[in-house]
């Protein structure tokens, strides 16, 4: 019998025996039980997430675990079959079939059941627990089991919960959502948090990404009071040191190039810290060696910094090869950065393609145009640019070449140089589109601010 079995309890428990009477009287029927707004709100939606939004945490990688699928209707079998190519469960292996519990005890009556079981059921609550009671009799001990059914009640909750059942969602569910929640079952209870992962790259080279990279940095962790850690993985060309005006003679070539002896430990001896919130992970600017980056270096050393920090920003140098592409396809938001011409609408267009075919279920990637208005430069205006793409882009920075340049000569973003400048604005709302926050209201300045405080103190007499 698993652990979610009817008659498992905890050792601290009495046993008690099945009485479905008396159940089907405590969980009352849903068109007239209203449930805890609070804890329907969050208990009951799983792991809630809109692909289309941004959220305020990064997502985890399932184990490669083997995932059975029991739907009742065709529209949630073609959800679950959305998934399994997910990035989250890239992975895992899934089985999605019909039938619903009855295909389930049918299959497990001839082989051995899955790690994780997704259950849609249809119909009485009472029907299910009795299912359950049934399908816990042929389940490993270690299978996990999430239920997706169609009450919005609190009641039926609290007693699959009781059960041992990992999961009820409620459906419809949204392919987004459902990745998130079978991702959340499989996070380590020991280092359950994981920071947000942006990945930046430019759509050719002298668009200016790294730039963009970096003060997206700054901003997230100065402005906005986020921890942040920056990661240059430009081994040969990086500049992240230089901006910031810093020597630093190791970072991520030793944290990618020996992932096998990476941990928390190690790696926070490579970040070097640039102020209260902000930690750069720097590049050697090398040359005179070969940078091989494999996928599982990569992936390790993300992995580490998103345990350190709730937001990791990705400075990518402008190659197309397997790490940089694995480095796309697994970050939480990408954010591309393109000038107003021609090839950089190509490119764009070109990774955009890519790359909504192999996320599927995230939120677009974010594109930033870059050094609009440069003077007697033809360009191809903003508007036609974004109607081209099929995407709007997220923000619009000017051409503003004395900001910029003095910024990179004194080593300071321009955020911190120019604090009410456009571009820093620009940032900022490129900082609350990622992290879905509210833009920083920028308190009034000078005569109005006094006449304004001294209005607030007269109206709270």
């Amino acid at each position: 019998m698993t652990a979610w079995s009817v008659g498992a309890q905890r050792a601290s428990e009495p046993e008690w025996d099945l009485d479905f009477e008396a159940l089907e009287a405590e969980i009352v029927a849903p068109q007239t039980h209203q449930p805890d707004p609070i804890i329907a709100k969050e208990a009951l939606s799983g792991v809630l997430g809109d692909g289309n939004k941004a959220t305020e945490r990064g997502d985890g990688v399932v184990p490669s675990i083997a995932i059975d699928v029991f739907a009742t209707q065709a529209d949630f079998l073609e959800t679950a079959r959305s998934i399994s190519s997910d990035r989250r469960l890239a992975k895992a292996t899934m089985t999605a079939t019909l039938g619903g519990a009855e295909a389930a005890i049918a299959a497990y009556k001839t082989r051995q059941s899955a790690n994780l079981v997704i259950l849609q059921f249809e119909g009485a609550s009472i029907g299910l627990l009795r299912d359950l009671e049934r399908l816990a009799e042929l389940c490993d001990s270690n299978t996990r089991v999430i239920v997706v059914g169609s009450y919005n009640d609190i009641a039926l909750y609290r007693e699959l919960m009781r059960r041992g059942i990992d999961e009820y969602v409620v459906a419809p569910v949204q392919p987004i959502s459902l990745a998130r929640t079978i991702s959340a079952l499989y996070e380590d209870p020991e280092t359950p948090f994981l920071g947000k992962s942006v990945a930046v790259i430019g759509a050719k080279g002298g668009v200016g990404a790294s730039t963009i990279a970096h003060n997206l940095a700054w901003c997230t962790a100065e402005r906005r009071g986020t921890a942040t850690i920056l990661g240059d993985f430009d081994l040969a060309f990086g500049t992240a040191a230089l901006d910031f005006n810093q020597d630093v003679h190791q970072g991520s070539a030793e944290a990618l190039l020996q992932p096998e002896r990476l941990d928390r430990v190690v790696l926070e001896r490579l970040l070097t810290q640039i102020g209260d919130k902000l930690w750069l992970l720097a590049a050697p600017a090398a040359i005179e060696r070969d940078f091989v980056i494999s996928q599982d270096g990569y992936e390790a050393v993300v992995d580490q910094m998103r345990r350190i920090a709730p937001f990791v920003v990705i400075d990518l140098p402008h190659v197309w090869g397997p790490w940089v592409r694995h480095a796309l396809t697994t970050a939480d938001e990408i954010v591309i950065v393109a000038a107003p011409d021609l090839a950089s609408l190509r490119n764009t267009k070109n990774m955009l393609d890519f790359l909504k075919a192999v996320r599927a279920n995230d939120r677009e990637p974010s594109v930033v145009v870059n050094m609009v208005g440069a003077p007697k430069r033809p360009e191809i205006p903003v508007r036609e640019f974004g109607a081209s793409l099929g995407v709007e882009p997220v923000v619009v920075l000017p051409f503003e070449p004395h900001v910029f340049g003095t910024a990179a000569n004194n080593g300071q973003s321009v955020v911190e140089l120019a604090p009410t400048s456009r571009a820093t604005q620009a940032f900022d709302a490129l900082v609350a589109h990622l992290t879905g926050r509210a833009a920083i209201e920028k308190p009034p300045a000078g005569m109005l601010a006094k006449l304004q405080a001294m209005f607030g103190k007269m109206t709270s007499r």
